[in-house]
């Protein structure tokens, strides 16, 4: 049986919003949002906060929860999260018999259920890796490319663009609500193995990225 360790990866540094993770809705932070749901999820092992800003594993002291400092050189925006689940493994010895479920903190519209839905998944089926979907909030068939000063259809001609959308095949987008990699056989694609995939409600699955969406999911909640 898997011992479940959560692992919030939390950096200071983010492009679209200057100290993303530390943004607040109703009183919370994302990140302390994300530690919340962890915690009331009651199925974890270990919860791990990882990041290379200080004020942010401040924000951990709050909770009975394990603080990471990260290495700057595995916190840029170029960083891959590959770097630090194996940071993780190796600090915290979880070389055997230990799932990771990562918990991004942009994804502030997660609940408990999600977690304990990945986790009944992972347990029954012996998943390897697992992934939140949800509905493409754009079909790829609708996208446009700007070149040149000009627009153009990124996959299909300009005849075929006003096709009816019901004639599209569906299409879905990976959510941060959920990702879970079997430790002992993780090297560095998140979804490997045996995948499972998580279905999340579209209502539920906002990312944030910008300032637009945390007025949406304020807004929201």
């Amino acid at each position: 049986m898997f011992k479940f360790v959560a692992l919030i990866p939390a950096r200071g540094g983010s492009k679209g919003i200057k100290n993303k993770n530390l943004k607040e809705i109703n009183g919370s932070s994302l990140t302390e949002m994300a530690i919340k749901t962890a915690i009331k999820s009651k199925i974890f092992y270990k919860i791990i906060l990882s990041s290379d800003s200080k004020n942010i594993l401040k924000e951990g002291k709050k909770y009975p929860i394990t603080l990471h400092l990260r290495q700057k050189s595995i916190a840029g925006d170029s960083s891959h999260i590959s770097e630090t689940i194996h940071e993780i493994k190796k600090e915290f010895d979880l070389k055997t018999n230990y799932y990771l479920i990562i918990l991004e903190p942009t994804s502030p519209l997660r609940i408990a259920t999600d977690i304990k839905n990945a986790y009944k998944a992972i347990v029954k089926n012996r998943y390897d890796s697992i992934c939140s979907f949800t509905d493409a909030l754009l079909n790829p068939y609708r996208s446009w490319s700007y070149k040149g000063k000009k627009l153009s259809p990124f996959l299909l001609k300009d005849k075929n663009i006003w096709v009816n959308r019901q004639k599209f095949s569906n299409y879905y987008q990976a959510v941060g609500n959920v990702i879970g990699v079997n430790l002992n056989k993780y090297k560095r694609e998140i979804l490997f193995g045996k995948k499972g995939y998580l279905f999340i409600k579209k209502s539920r699955s906002i990312d944030i990225d910008d300032i637009e969406d945390l007025k949406i999911v304020r807004k929201i909640i």
